[in-house]
Parts: C-alpha cells; sequence; structure tokens
C-alpha cells in the first residue's frame, strides 16, 4: 500500500510539473519592453521623458546612453548635454528597446536679445550697463560667442565674453586693452582663433599683446600667446601664454612671436546696443 503511494505522489509531482513549465515558457516568451518613443529631440540643457512598457516577470528597467557627454540617462529622463545623436536603451527581461535622441542647440539669438535687453549685466565680479556687442563664433564649434563693451569704457577697453552653457548665457572670460587706437571693433585671429588684446606700459614705456583662446570644453576664455616689451631703464622682452607666464627673450625673438600670432587679424565693428541692431542678431 505504502509503495502504491509513493508512486500516486511522484505521479502527481511529475503531473504537476508538466502542466507548470509549459506556463513558465510562455510566460517568458511574453516579454516586452516597449518605449513611449522610438524618436526624440531635446535641446542642450533642456530635459525629455522616455517611458517604458513592459510585459514579463521583472517590472524594473535599465536604461543607459551610447554617449554620456550629449546625453544621460535615469529612469527615463533623458538630459541633454551637447549638440548630437545619441541612443537610450532601456532593458527588461532581457528585452531591449531603442530610442534615438537628437540633441540640439538652444536658440543662441532669442537669449542673447534677451541678455542685451538688460539695463544692468554682470561679467565676473563686474556689474556694466551693455554698450556695445558682437556675435562671433570664436572657436569655430558650437554656438557663436556674444562679446559685449560696457558704455564709457575708452581709453581702457573691457570685452565680456559669453556663450550659452546648458540652455543659459554664461560669462566666460574678460579682454581688456589699453588703448581705444582700434576701438569700437574686435580683433580677431581666424588662424589662431582667438581675440587679440594690448596696450602700452605707463611708467616704464613699452606694449604688449595677448591673444585670448577658447579652452577645450568651450567654457573659458583665457589668454594662450602673451608678448611684452618694456624699454626703460633698459629694453627687454618677454614671450609666454600670459602676463605672468612668460620669460624673458631677445628682442628678434620678441618681433618673431609678435608677427607669427598677432599679424592678419580681421576686424569686426562692434554694434550699438539698441533694439535695432538687436533684432539683427
Amino acid at each position: 500500500m505504502k509503495s502504491k503511494r509513493k508512486v500516486i505522489t511522484a505521479l502527481i509531482c511529475m503531473l504537476l510539473l508538466m502542466a507548470f513549465t509549459p506556463i513558465q515558457s510562455m510566460a517568458a516568451s511574453k516579454a516586452s519592453i516597449k518605449l513611449s518613443s522610438k524618436t526624440l529631440t531635446v535641446t542642450v540643457g533642456k530635459k525629455g521623458t522616455l517611458t517604458a512598457k513592459v510585459t514579463g516577470k521583472s517590472k524594473s528597467v535599465t536604461w543607459t546612453s551610447s554617449n554620456k557627454k550629449i546625453a544621460t540617462v535615469s529612469k527615463g529622463v533623458v538630459t541633454a548635454k551637447a549638440a548630437g545623436t545619441v541612443t537610450i536603451t532601456a532593458k527588461a527581461n532581457g528585452k531591449t528597446a531603442k530610442c534615438t535622441v537628437t540633441v540640439k542647440q538652444p536658440n543662441y539669438r532669442a537669449l542673447y536679445k534677451k541678455f542685451l535687453a538688460k539695463s544692468t549685466v554682470k561679467g565676473g565680479k563686474d556689474t556694466y550697463k551693455p554698450g556695445l556687442f558682437y556675435i562671433l563664433n570664436i572657436d569655430r564649434k558650437g554656438v557663436p560667442e556674444l562679446i559685449v563693451a560696457k558704455q564709457g569704457s575708452l581709453p581702457t577697453v573691457t570685452l565680456y565674453v559669453y556663450t550659452v552653457i546648458n540652455g543659459k548665457v554664461t560669462y566666460i572670460g574678460t579682454c581688456t586693452s589699453k588703448s581705444g587706437s582700434f576701438y569700437p571693433t574686435v580683433q580677431y585671429s581666424k588662424k589662431y582663433k582667438g581675440i587679440y588684446s594690448g596696450g602700452w606700459i605707463n611708467g616704464i614705456g613699452g606694449a604688449w599683446g595677448a591673444l585670448y583662446t577658447m579652452d577645450s570644453s568651450g567654457k573659458k576664455l583665457s589668454s594662450k600667446y602673451y608678448a611684452r616689451e618694456e624699454h626703460n631703464p633698459k629694453d627687454v622682452y618677454y614671450t609666454g601664454t600670459s602676463s605672468s607666464k612668460c620669460k624673458k627673450v631677445s628682442k628678434s625673438t620678441c618681433s618673431s612671436f609678435s608677427k607669427k600670432y598677432f599679424s592678419n587679424l580681421t576686424s569686426y565693428r562692434l554694434l550699438e546696443n539698441t533694439a535695432e541692431n538687436r533684432g539683427k542678431i
């Protein structure tokens, strides 16, 4: 009798196992994931949202971006970092779904118009009234930069430079010239992608020049090529990257340096900051 009961119990277990296995296989075969959109367009600095419809044992979704420099993703929220195209992948229960995200540059024209229309703006530690401006793509990539001069700046000319970062007009550096000889223009080197500034040296006599370029991130403008000559009590010449990072050189070396980096400059005339000129942006 006990033997028969064991046989019957074993048969029942086998039948249950056989009945359960197809259900599991069927559930596994029905696992799927579908995104709310196969394409998405987001502006730099903004966010977009993707939702995932999941069927299967687990509802947990793993999100990944093919290029985090262009866009990142967390729980379906896509944050645009830089212009370009990126693939966002969602995975659940061994299934994947993808969305192609196009990240576009913000409307820098509208942002610059609004910025210039303010009565006062900030540039570094300075607060000033924007008097003149020009838009120039200094590093030849990304959005063009906004160059602003404050009113009543002669004979010292200070140019404040801005770009658009994360959808906002952001200050990135200043160029100051102690000379009004080329005012009101911006002196630009197309070859070295930099803004030229220079001027005289009071007291000891002499002059200096510098070319300001943007770093690889496009978030900072600083002096890259610098030359200076002093004439009292004796002639001394310097070259380097800035006034604090330069060394003494011969007159001929200084001359060659200046000729190489500070020649063939293109002049762009600054515009009066009026509603009419802002409309031309």
